[in-house]
């Protein structure tokens, strides 16, 4: 089981773990807590919104992401167009929604082998199109704009380095605490 998965689980009473290095663990939301010491602001904030849907912790995360993309320097003299594209890449990151053809899991089965899903790259996310992606950051409508489209892949990318980093910074955390 994934380890940030765990936060999706977390209750009041604890959580299962199942089989973590051949072993069976039991975890309280305290240990959750514990593998999440030392990761970053943003991370703490994005993982909490991402997998325990805390709204507060959504705010904060939005807040931080704000400043980060601002501080790409695209286009700064008009923070409303900053504004939306925090707005559209962390709303998309963050939601449940996932790719028509794999289910989420980012790879298929073809030919009796395992290949990476090409409807949605890999990413189990389903794909947005060009023009909902320059509607989503409130630009006008009938043109698409490549490189809003490709700050909005960008933006994506970094959330998706920041869940890394973080999954591997509680997993570090969990491995040596056993």
């Amino acid at each position: 089981m994934n380890v940030l998965e765990l936060l999706a689980r977390t209750t009041a009473h604890g959580v299962q773990l199942g089989q973590v290095s051949r072993s069976t663990l039991r975890a309280s939301p305290q240990d959750i807590e514990w593998l999440m010491v030392g990761l970053s602001e943003f991370q703490e904030h994005l993982i909490r919104a991402a997998y325990q849907l805390d709204k507060a912790s959504r705010h904060q995360a939005w807040a931080i992401w704000f400043r980060r993309l601002m501080a790409h320097g695209w286009q700064t003299d008009r923070p409303r167009l900053v504004e939306n594209l925090t707005t559209s890449s962390l709303d998309y990151w963050l939601s449940p929604k996932r790719c028509s053809v794999c289910h989420g899991v980012g790879e298929v089965i073809a030919d009796d082998r395992v290949v990476t899903c090409e409807h949605c790259a890999g990413t189990g996310r389903h794909e947005r199109s060009p023009t909902r992606i320059c509607r989503g950051l409130g630009l006008p409508r009938g043109h698409v704009y490549p490189e809003w489209i490709s700050r909005w892949h960008a933006a994506l990318a970094e959330l998706d380095r920041e869940e890394s980093d973080a999954a591997r910074h509680m997993i570090s955390r969990l491995d040596r605490r056993q």
